[in-house]
């Protein structure tokens, strides 16, 4: 019969509740993919004629391989796009911050600009975090093209290279809230 799920498969509470029924619950595509290559995943979908045990290992392959390969677009994406549009915008911002700071002291004096310097300060860290934070990525990924094996790539993928992702897309976007609408190259939030 039909059956309505509307609660929260992330929560805590699903968690605990998926123990309970003794549910698997898996927390990455390679990890919920593995399942899929199981022995008693392929003896299921072969006794009922679903997908041969080849059929079912290649759609398992098929599927890793997928995810890497997404993957490792979207961080090529994201470094290119952090190296060729955000730092340049982040530079630009930086200077037009320092030469209004600049200004402003040598008419005001430098106790006039305190707060102007701490948000320069600012910038200033946050480029440095996200070109460390590209150069990482580049060679995390770089790395991943290493790793042999598609369970182990996908793998690689997720725990290594995906990380990285989330840390230097957080740098970006902490910059986006105090960059200048006018220069920052992609649309803001």
């Amino acid at each position: 019969k039909a059956v309505l799920f509307n609660g929260d498969g992330y929560s805590d509470e699903w968690e605990k509740e998926a123990a309970k029924r003794g549910l698997p619950n898996y927390k990455t595509s390679p990890e919920a993919l593995k399942a899929f290559n199981s022995e008693k995943a392929l003896k299921l979908f072969a006794k009922y004629n679903v997908l041969s045990e080849k059929e079912s290992v290649s759609r398992y392959l098929i599927h890793l391989e997928r995810y890497a390969k997404m993957l490792d677009i979207e961080a090529g994406s994201l470094y290119n796009i952090a190296i060729s549009q955000i730092l340049p915008a982040a530079m630009a911002y930086q200077k037009d911050l320092a030469d209004s700071i600049k200004a402003t002291a040598d008419i005001l004096g430098a106790d006039a600009v305190k707060e102007q310097k701490d948000l320069l300060a600012t910038v200033a860290k946050k480029i440095a975090e996200i070109k460390t934070g590209a150069e990482t990525l580049k060679s995390v990924t770089h790395e991943a093209h290493g790793v042999s094996g598609e369970q182990a790539h996908a793998e690689f993928f997720c725990n290594k290279v995906k990380p990285v992702m989330v840390t230097l897309r957080d740098s970006i976007d902490s910059l986006e809230k105090i960059a200048d609408n006018e220069l920052w190259p992609l649309p803001k939030y």
